[in-house]
């Protein structure tokens, strides 16, 4: 099962979360923007839990970044892709497979 975030559509439902938790092969696609639509505050790192099984795709330019201060078990990715002239931070389970 593949969920892309379609903005206009998940907007008019949700607002303002801080995790995501993947569950049994789920695949998430999205980029720098959506992640600021997801979590409504530049300041806000979303936090991506899930397992082997699922896989997590981020369009744009992105690079991982110790700076983040993942918790344990978590990677740190930073955009170079910016939004309102601010950089967005991520933190994805060390067990789910990236496209980074």
């Amino acid at each position: 099962m593949i969920l892309e975030v379609l903005l206009l559509d998940l907007n008019s439902k949700v607002e303002s979360f801080e995790n995501i938790e993947l569950k049994g092969g789920s695949e998430i696609k999205f980029d720098a923007k959506a992640i600021f639509d997801i979590t409504d505050n530049l300041n806000t790192i979303l936090k991506i839990k899930g397992d082997a099984t699922n896989k997590v795709g981020i369009n744009g330019k992105w690079k991982e970044d110790t700076s983040v201060h993942a918790d344990a078990g978590f990677k740190g990715y930073s955009s170079i892709d910016q939004i309102n002239g601010k950089t967005i931070h991520i933190q994805i389970d060390d067990k789910i497979h990236t496209d980074l």
